[in-house]
């Protein structure tokens, strides 16, 4: 994982320094880097989305902590306003992109953070236990990737001896 993150991080930025180098001249290189940054910085605040298709698919904020998406708005603010005060616009505009994010992360997580997320386990098992067959359909589960395990024991009542002598 370690060898993996090295690769990309160093290797990316090395293949970003040789092109810009070596292919783009002057006040160009400038431009060239300005988009690459504004792409990759537009790549970390979208890298959300998928968390949030799942949020209103799963009506669950298990897995999109209010912690990131409430720093990700502060930080995508401040580096709005950086990029604004020293009038570079590779850096405040894809900010104000990730402030749209941010907010809409913080919405979903207030609009679904008290979902229900129990699922209704009573049963009611009628019939013998040698001619017993089970068909269980669970609809309604808010917990995704969480497999549901069913126990069934099956024993026949207890028979009163004195019924069964009269």
């Amino acid at each position: 994982m370690l060898r993996l993150l090295l690769i990309f991080n160093v290797g990316g930025l090395g293949v970003i320094m040789v092109v810009s180098l070596l292919v783009v001249k002057g006040s160009n290189r400038v431009t060239v880097v300005g988009w690459i940054c504004a792409i990759i910085n537009l790549a970390v605040f979208a890298a959300p989305l998928s968390i949030m298709k799942q949020v209103i698919r799963t009506k669950s904020v298990e897995f999109m902590p209010i912690t990131l998406s409430f720093f990700l708005t502060i930080c995508a603010i401040m580096w709005f306003f950086y990029g604004f005060f020293i009038k570079d616009y590779y850096i405040a505009l894809p900010n104000v992109m990730g402030f749209l994010f941010g907010i809409v992360q913080m919405i979903l997580y207030f609009i679904y953070k008290k979902a229900k997320k129990d699922v209704d386990t009573n049963l009611k098992l009628e019939g013998t236990a040698e001619d017993f067959e089970m068909n269980l359909k669970v609809e309604g589960c808010k917990i995704p990737r969480k497999d549901i395990e069913i126990n069934l024991k099956m024993e026949e009542p207890a028979v009163d001896k004195e019924l069964n002598a009269v």
